[in-house]
């Protein structure tokens, strides 16, 4: 560089305000990716070590592995809008609308595909899997609406840099699930860690749902209020 450039030096700096920020954002995501993990990855201990019968691993496992499937995609369409929010955030509301509609085509038949042939699929890992997942495997079908809604509003969250909200919710999930399998599950068996699951997914839509109701109606008010001055 001094060759090209006269009077050339290299003089490192480092702004420690750029580590702060990206720090505090790495750090909520890192969290959040740790608590939304947690039941996927302890789920499985919690029903081989609570469940008498050592089957029910098994069972529970590939039903699981299964569903993940469909979980992919709202996982896939998430980070497509994650990618599309952070370079356009102004057209995140448009972009946000276009990836639920996507995630509704391809889910809903999906579900339905997997609903209606579910016996035959099970019945290729023994007859034995057909009979005690085949319910399981419903109920988690239908909680990847939920899912998906979910994912969604995480992205939302990650673009407005919201992430103290975004661990609270990841922190709920986690705990719901994991400490009331835990309770119910040697009662129910591994379909109730199923209903478990979409009960803790569905509560968390119905506040997602509410917070963006909400927030569409404070936008109106507002917007309300400013043509009545304007006016």
């Amino acid at each position: 560089m001094p060759r090209v450039q006269r009077n050339y030096r290299f003089v490192p700096r480092l702004n420690l305000d750029i580590i702060k920020e990206v720090w505090k954002y790495s750090a909520g995501n890192y969290f959040v990716s740790l608590f939304h993990s947690a039941s996927t990855l302890v789920l499985p201990l919690v029903v081989v070590n609570l469940l008498p019968y050592a089957e029910a691993n098994a069972f529970f496992y590939v039903a699981w592995t299964i569903a993940s499937l469909l979980f992919a995609v709202p996982w896939a369409v998430s980070q497509s809008l994650f990618a599309e929010g952070s370079h356009f955030e102004d057209r995140l509301r448009v972009n946000t609308l276009r990836a639920f509609r996507f995630l509704l085509t391809l889910l809903i038949p999906a579900i339905i595909l997997l609903v209606v042939l579910g016996k035959w699929l099970l019945l290729l890992f023994g007859e034995s899997y057909s009979t005690n997942a085949l319910t399981l495997l419903w109920i988690l079908s239908f909680s990847s609406i939920f899912v998906g809604i979910n994912q969604i509003y995480y992205t939302i969250l990650r673009v407005r840099r919201r992430m103290r909200e975004l661990i609270v919710i990841a922190v709920f999930e986690a705990l719901a699930v994991l400490i009331t399998s835990s309770l119910i599950i040697r009662e129910t068996g591994i379909v109730g860690v199923g209903y478990v699951w979409i009960g803790a997914e569905g509560l968390i839509s119905t506040y997602v749902i509410g917070s963006v109701l909400l927030r569409l109606r404070a936008v109106r008010a507002n917007s309300n209020h400013s043509n009545g001055k304007k006016t």
